[in-house]
């Protein structure tokens, strides 16, 4: 991530209305500028941006809400993703997509009835372990 994918990204939310405004500074800064120069417009731009920027997807997969990679060891790590986008996380350079698995049916069952019914079958196990 640079600050010219941060500023493409900006760019391409059209929510925003950034454009012309944004526009990178160094290697490691985005300026932005406020479209607007009256007083009480600018305060009020300021504060939106404030509040839209956290919300904008800069790099990665946009329907994945968090991300947590686990060190198990010995060289191997897990990946726990929230989100529904399982195909995608799958293609994701690194991620071994044989071994993936999903407690979301529709994810899975569009990839196959197979993994449906063992995602099935491995909830009711699991479930009836905790009874």
């Amino acid at each position: 991530m640079d600050p010219l994918s941060v500023c493409r990204a900006l760019l391409k939310e059209s929510k925003l209305k950034l454009k012309g405004c944004v526009s990178v500074a160094d290697q490691d800064k985005v300026i932005i500028v406020p479209p607007s120069t009256r007083r009480d417009e600018v305060l009020f731009a300021l504060h939106s941006l404030k509040l839209a920027l956290p919300n904008v997807v800069v790099t990665g997969l946009p329907d994945c809400g968090r991300a947590v990679i686990n060190d198990t060891g010995g060289g191997t790590y897990n990946l726990l993703v929230e989100g529904n986008n399982f195909l995608g996380v799958m293609g994701t350079l690194g991620v071994d997509g044989t071994r993936a698995t999903s407690n979301h049916i529709v994810d899975v069952e569009v990839l196959d009835l197979y993994k449906v019914i063992i995602l099935l079958l491995s909830s009711v196990c699991l479930s009836l372990y905790f009874i």
